[in-house]
């Protein structure tokens, strides 16, 4: 039964006015676009493929944005679908579907799918919005409503925070706090799993904002279902055309289709459009898109009232709403990244609801700037928690298996008022405490945590948006240097990261990385990062003062960058870096130091294992012909390599401008400073005459 708290049509009515108008005020600040520059434009066709950088503090590139439509205006004029979004690579895979692709450096607007659309929709039918109001007020009454209980016992290896999450369920409303590293996803997966093994009557929906959060969270499902082997297994199935592939290649029983090969088709006609100047065979491409996506769609809503476990995103189930039915238990994952008005609408599909996050990293994004907007769409449902029906109805994992315990120490104590630690079975780990314990290098000790003080200050960036510091970049490249020899590290990606809040500096840093034969991908910002972890990690905060970086959010940006780190933490540190929060609490129990300068420069001349371009020596010919010695190859001058790079990037015939663009990114590099402005001119011109 539901659990109605008094309230006055009036202050329903209230409600439910506000939240519209903060979701039409919403949708018609978003529906001007997310600004991002393009550059490294090519074209196959009617596929355009781009990296993007944020011009705006909410342009953040996720996948969800795919199926959103991208316009530009300027030397060009166009459109575009978005196919696909590789946040790893800040890269956008689109369909062109008018005009000429956008010039290089221009500045595109990606409107996200009309998600907001239908969500409005839902808040426009009175009866349901007045429900979903209705919902909102009695979190004031939170209680236990389900007299049942759901087994933990069942697993090895839990612990006690654990174990208790198991009893989150029986409150109408409750949420599961995981902090970095604390097996969020994995005990989720095995409370599910055990809640529809042991009820086999009740039904549950599982929702996340993105496709990746959604194949992680039933695929964690679906193992603990393996290990419990019971007789007859709960159907478990994911909905919805944008899961991948390869992660369900061998769990066909969770995709709910007859024809299996469907995803596979529209994934493969993606890979087929045609220039949409050919207009006949666009609209037949279009045409066969939509009955894929149709086809897909009517065999999910079949098999959708067989699912014991129904998986989708929020955006699927917002389209789908009346479809749905009603669930006993709906469950957000990553809820810490939904609006609260969101979260209330999907939760009057269950008798309970279940949110599971970690409110003090990554929060929901909101662009338009009133309050409501903030309190509805920019705040997730774990601001509820402050509420004293709600407290004991929230269950915070507090042992953690991820980061060593300095590390760990400081996290808890910035970001977890102390409440998490290091995972109790871990003290007696030999092989855990090995791999956590820092070894000394040319440049460090062996402390866990490293604060670098780089003697230097931010400075506006160039092509980019926000900061950069060639100091800190330096220093970046030659401690990754050398950690990979002192710590004979084989694979760099594998063991290390170097996490930045701007793309500017990114990109200064892959540049200096460049040079010493480090692969430039070592190199990430902050937003891409969510959900990984390294051995060490490096955070370049470039401009502590910056709010980006120490206002509310930025503390969220440093606390997920901190919480990478499995075994080294380095931060480094610029000017005005004592007035950061983080920083100069950190400085208290790690006081920073300055690099020895002489190391630093050693190692910025070292290159790490790799090829290196090479060219044939001349061979000197003898009267008869043949070569009189073995040809060698020789190292190229630090001139020619800059010309065999510059003709890597600028086609025999180009412009001067595209030369000259070309030639200065390339010059970024350490190794090419050095050339004179004479050197440079010299080598444009040699590549521009072929």
């Amino acid at each position: 039964m539901g659990i109605q708290v008094a309230v006055r049509q009036d202050e329903i009515t209230d409600l439910v006015t506000r939240i519209r108008a903060a979701i039409r005020e919403e949708l018609n600040v978003s529906s001007r676009g997310l600004p991002f520059r393009a550059w490294d434009i090519s074209r196959a066709g009617a596929v355009l493929h781009m990296t993007l950088t944020p011009e705006g503090r909410n342009s953040v590139l996720d996948e969800t944005l795919e199926e959103g439509r991208i316009g530009w205006e300027g030397e060009t004029t166009g459109s575009a679908e978005v196919i696909s979004v590789l946040p790893a690579l800040s890269v956008v895979n689109a369909c062109l579907t008018t005009g000429q692709p956008p010039k290089e450096g221009s500045l595109v607007y990606i409107n996200p799918p009309r998600y907001l659309e239908a969500l409005l929709s839902l808040w426009e039918d009175g009866t349901r919005a007045a429900e979903i109001a209705q919902w909102i007020f009695d979190l004031g009454n939170n209680r236990i409503v389900w007299d049942k209980k759901v087994p933990f016992s069942v697993f090895n290896g839990l612990r006690p925070a654990q174990e208790r999450s198991f009893s989150l369920v029986r409150w109408k409303t409750s949420f599961l706090w995981g902090p970095p590293g604390t097996g969020k996803t994995h005990t989720l997966g095995r409370l599910l799993a055990s809640y529809l093994v042991h009820h086999p009557t009740d039904r549950v929906l599982l929702l996340s904002s993105t496709n990746v959060a959604v194949d992680l969270a039933i695929l964690a499902v679906d193992d603990a279902i393996k290990d419990l082997k019971p007789a007859t297994r709960p159907v478990l199935y994911r909905f919805g055309s944008r899961l991948d592939p390869k992660r369900f290649q061998d769990r066909k029983h969770l995709t709910p289709l007859r024809n299996r090969q469907l995803v596979d088709q529209l994934r493969q006609h993606y890979e087929t459009i045609p220039d949409p100047a050919e207009a006949e065979l666009y609209r037949k491409w279009k045409q066969e898109r939509d009955r894929l996506r149709d086809a897909i769609r009517k065999e999910n809503l079949e098999f959708l009232s067989k699912a014991r476990l129904a998986a989708m995103t929020t955006t699927l189930a917002a389209y789908d709403f009346a479809n749905l039915g009603k669930f006993d238990l709906v469950v957000f994952d990553e809820a810490s990244q939904v609006g609260k008005a969101q979260a209330a609408t999907f939760a009057l599909l269950g008798k309970r609801v279940l949110f599971a996050g970690d409110p003090q990293q990554l929060a929901p994004i909101a662009q338009a700037a009133s309050p409501d907007v903030n309190t509805w769409l920019g705040q997730s449902p774990f601001e509820w928690t402050s509420r004293s029906s709600l407290k004991n109805a929230t269950c915070m994992l507090d042992e953690q298996w991820r980061m060593a315990p300095p590390i760990s120490n400081a996290v808890s104590n910035l970001f977890y008022g102390s409440r998490l630690r290091v995972a109790d079975p871990l003290s007696r780990d030999e092989v855990w405490i090995r791999g956590r314990s820092a070894m000394p290098s040319r440049l460090l000790g062996t402390q866990n945590v490293v604060l670098v003080d780089a003697c230097a200050g931010a400075r506006a960036a160039a092509r980019f948006r926000g900061y950069e510091c060639e100091e800190s970049a330096l220093l970046v490249a030659a401690l990754v240097v050398d950690h990979v020899l002192s710590w004979s590290i084989a694979d760099v990606r594998e063991d290390i990261i170097v996490l930045t809040p701007y793309r500017a500096q990114r990109r200064r840093i892959e540049a200096e990385l460049t040079t010493v034969n480090a692969p430039a991908s070592t190199a990430s910002t902050v937003h891409r990062a969510q959900g990984s972890e390294r051995r060490i990690v490096i955070f370049d905060p470039v401009c502590p003062t910056a709010d980006f970086v120490a206002g509310e959010e930025g503390m969220r940006l440093v606390n997920v960058a901190f919480s990478r780190a499995q075994c080294r933490l380095i931060v480094m540190l610029q000017r005005g870096w004592e007035q950061h929060p983080a920083l100069s609490f950190l400085a208290k129990q790690h006081p920073p130091m300055v690099l020895n300068r002489d190391r630093v420069d050693e190692l910025l001349l070292t290159k790490l294992p790799g090829p290196r371009p090479t060219r044939p020596a001349s061979v000197p010919i003898s009267g008869d012909g043949s070569p009189k010695a073995k040809p060698k190859s020789i190292q190229l001058s630090t001139f020619e390599e800059f010309v065999a790079g510059l003709r890597e990037r600028v086609p025999s015939g180009a412009s001067m401008m595209v030369a000259r663009q070309a030639a200065q990114q390339l010059r970024d590099k350490a190794r090419f400073r050095k050339l004179t402005f004479a050197e440079v001119d010299a080598a444009i011109d040699m590549v521009r005459k072929g």
